[in-house]
């Protein structure tokens, strides 16, 4: 199970300094207003300076941070816990937590490309939400799953 943390951990690593440096290649490229706020069909809803651009990175860095190195701490397990199944259970919440935060990271990158695409009309003005909003709601119901059959 380590390889596999290690894995997650190594893969959200990759996604932070991919998304900080495409943020800083694409940061002069970008025209003064960009879309900072996208309503669930995906378009842009509201506009702002070019320096909301470093947003998501920041938000990338914090969630990475703070949720991946506290996560024997945070967990709520959906199952109740007893001597047997405590370390078994611990593993599927940080394999749960970790893929969840991969996953975002790579959300939030997804994002920002659409986001210097739309700001530079490179393609049509919307993101798409929905597609993203299922596949978390998949990895958190596969988990639930996994946590319920070694309960």
């Amino acid at each position: 199970m380590s390889g596999i943390i290690s894995f997650l951990d190594g893969f959200s690593i990759s996604i932070l300094l991919i998304l900080w440096s495409y943020t800083l290649m694409n940061f002069n490229k970008l025209p003064k207003i960009i879309p900072i706020h996208f309503g669930f069909d995906g378009k842009p809803d509201n506009f702002g300076s070019k320096y909301f651009i470093f947003l998501l990175p920041i938000l990338a860095l914090l969630l990475y941070f703070f949720l991946g190195y506290n996560v024997k701490e945070i967990n709520n397990y959906p199952v109740e816990i007893t001597k047997e199944n405590k370390d078994v259970q611990l593993v599927i919440a940080i394999l749960a937590v970790k893929t969840i935060i991969a996953y975002v990271l790579f959300i939030f990158f997804t994002f920002q490309k659409h986001i210097k695409n739309i700001s530079l009309k490179k393609t049509e003005k919307s993101i798409p939400m929905v597609k993203h909003i299922l596949g978390l709601f998949f990895i958190i119901g596969f988990f639930l799953i996994v946590a319920n059959i070694y309960k």
